[in-house]
């Protein structure tokens, strides 16, 4: 997927109708880094969401592709497939939507101090890969799921392979900011 903002909502590039409406001051700033504009969020409550949250016809196998800045530290978590560890103090880039009580829809958390991979579901959110590091500036963060297992890739660089996910099914989320319901 491919957003554009206009007029408050962001708007899906690729056609597929997933379009999105900021909230909380989510809003566009210039880049120079990754085009004309990028999108800015407080890192407490600004998000963008529409009406479906996650892809569903993408399960267990998909990739995440994003740039991000960091300005503020996330909540570390240890890497585990099962409990509810990422329901505060994280900055999420892409919320994790909430999957039911078998799925589990798959969000990724940036801070100046690492990235976490956080999946979503009933009674479920755990950070299934972890990598703590130092962060500045802009980065290019890859999260490729292969049979319900992420791998890390930043800055063009293979970083490691999580945890394997113990849900019947995992989708990429379309929620972006920080958000989680």
């Amino acid at each position: 997927i491919g957003l554009w903002h206009m007029d408050g909502d962001w708007t899906d590039a690729s056609g597929n109708g997933r379009n999105g409406t900021a909230y909380n001051g989510a809003a566009f700033s210039t880049s120079s880094r990754v085009g004309s504009k990028a999108g800015s969020f407080d890192g407490a409550d600004d998000y963008v969401a529409g009406g479906v949250e996650y892809i569903a016809s993408a399960p267990n196998t998909f990739t995440i592709e994003f740039w991000a800045y960091p300005t503020a530290s996330r909540t570390v978590t240890a890497e585990s497939n099962s409990g509810s560890s990422g329901t505060s103090g994280q900055r999420y880039a892409i919320g994790p939507a909430w999957g039911g009580s078998t799925g589990a829809g798959a969000g990724i958390s940036v801070g100046t101090n690492g990235i976490s991979v956080f999946e979503h579901g009933d009674n479920y959110m755990p950070s299934l890969l972890v990598h703590n590091a130092t962060l500045s500036g802009w980065n290019h963060i890859i999260v490729a799921y292969e049979n319900k297992q992420p791998k890390l890739y930043l800055n063009g660089q293979f970083i490691k392979t999580g945890l394997a996910s113990q849900r019947t099914n995992v989708y990429p989320s379309l929620k972006f900011g920080n958000i989680v319901n």
